[in-house]
């Protein structure tokens, strides 16, 4: 036992199976978005499966270099991929159980006792 921590967090501390990465991933997953705004940007490729900035941006009544951001996070995370389409990049989401995530979160507000506004802003 190291000196001042119980024997659990001590073990938990050197845990290097593989699914502590696991549990790292998804809980990273799950901060990106935790965010209101990248809530939606996730919401919204759930059901258009792509889009781009500047379709975001006019959806989410937001200007473009704060949809980036947002992108760049989800990105980051894992949550988003972009692609080329011409000109413009296109985003969708890079796994589709992302999306179910939030599904599963928007129906199930009530449980929680979320106003349905809140998930919405």
């Amino acid at each position: 036992m190291t000196q001042g921590l119980p024997a659990a967090a001590t073990s938990a501390r050197a845990d290097t199976s593989p699914h502590r990465d696991v549990v790292r991933s998804a809980v990273g997953v799950l901060k990106a978005v935790g965010h209101p705004l990248r809530f939606r940007i996730v919401e919204l490729l759930t059901r258009q499966s792509r889009l781009s900035v500047t379709e975001l941006c006019s959806v989410l009544k937001t200007r473009q270099p704060i949809i980036s951001q947002q992108l760049s996070i989800l990105r980051r995370h894992e949550v988003v991929k972009g692609f080329r389409d011409g000109n413009r990049v296109l985003y969708s989401l890079q796994h589709d159980c992302v999306g179910e995530i939030v599904r599963l979160l928007k129906s199930n507000h009530e449980q929680w006792g979320i106003e349905s506004g809140e998930l919405r802003q």
